[in-house]
């Protein structure tokens, strides 16, 4: 089987990583996890094995601890640079309260909450609250390295839910209405566009 490439080169804006941590065993994933899609807003889905452990990309304080809903057994970190770390569907958590350094063990992977199979479940909130994609950091952790939190996108890294399907076919059917109301049939099945 051949050697997995776990080394690039830095990119423009990265920095060698000392702030924060990739959160699994690197050995786990591969270069194509780290920029696939999340479901339908911006976070990031990774398939691991039951009972890994997790650990917190950035120190911060433990802000909240989940045990259902949609994040099943979870927690959320307030990270000392200002953003939020969420982390969900673990199988139990190693820590539940005060403090964390970056790269110590939170909780260990599951498959509790809105899921379908292990894995991990990692959302990011910037100090505004919304979300960012953190598929570009990620890849920067994982290769030793960090960008600054602010050049995350927050769009582009999710697919359309059907919500947004359903929104465009109405527009799409919309638009189409309208283009046909605005054409006039000349009695020989070719229409003609006023003003044409």
């Amino acid at each position: 089987e051949p050697q997995m490439k776990r080394h690039r080169k830095k990119r423009k804006g990265e920095k060698k990583l000392r702030s924060y941590a990739f959160p699994i065993d690197r050995t786990l994933v591969g270069p194509g996890d780290l920029t696939r899609p999340h479901h339908d807003y911006p976070a990031w889905d990774i398939g691991i094995p039951m009972g890994t452990s997790v650990k917190a990309v950035r120190a911060g304080t433990i802000r909240t601890v989940t045990s259902g809903g949609r994040c099943g057994i979870g927690l959320v970190i307030e990270g000392t640079d200002g953003y939020s770390y969420n982390y969900c569907h673990g199988s139990s958590l190693v820590k539940t309260s005060g403090t964390v350094k970056t790269g110590q063990v939170i909780l260990r992977s599951g498959n509790t909450g809105r899921s379908t199979g292990p894995h991990l479940h990692l959302g990011i909130d910037n100090p505004a609250g919304a979300r960012i994609c953190p598929q570009t950091l990620v890849e920067a952790w994982y290769y030793g390295y960090q960008l600054a939190m602010e050049e995350a996108p927050t769009t582009g890294c999710y697919y359309d839910t059907p919500d947004d399907e359903k929104k465009k076919k109405k527009k799409n059917k919309r638009d189409r209405r309208q283009r046909h109301s605005t054409s006039t049939s000349r009695g020989d099945g070719k229409s003609v566009t006023p003003g044409g």
